[in-house]
């Protein structure tokens, strides 16, 4: 099991970089446990585009204007699947033969 500050270090690098996280879960695990480990991965993506914003506006993430904000979101965008479990996963690679445009072996 991974603990939020490990996961917090794991997906920094590919939020930085501007690759996609994908959320799989354990059917067995605790719909509490998949809500932590989202909002760990939106505070992330929250933390980059405000320092961003800090670099770029001289302000905070949440004192922009809805241009600015824009502008941050499109240099920062939020590449994250989630919601899908092993089976989900299965299931959709199996009938479509890919998983949201990725083609699968």
């Amino acid at each position: 099991m991974v603990n939020p500050k490990e996961l917090r270090a794991i997906i920094k690098p590919w939020i930085e970089n501007n690759n996609t996280i994908f959320s799989l879960y354990d059917l067995e695990s605790t719909y509490g446990k998949f809500l932590e480990m989202n909002t760990i991965i939106n505070s992330v993506y929250n933390e980059i585009r405000n320092n961003q914003s800090k670099i770029i506006f001289k302000k905070a993430l949440e004192d922009l204007t809805k241009e600015e904000l824009a502008e941050i979101k499109q240099q920062i965008p939020m590449h994250h699947v989630w919601s899908y479990s092993i089976p989900h996963y299965n299931s959709i690679v199996e009938k479509e033969n890919s998983f949201f445009g990725l083609k699968i072996n």
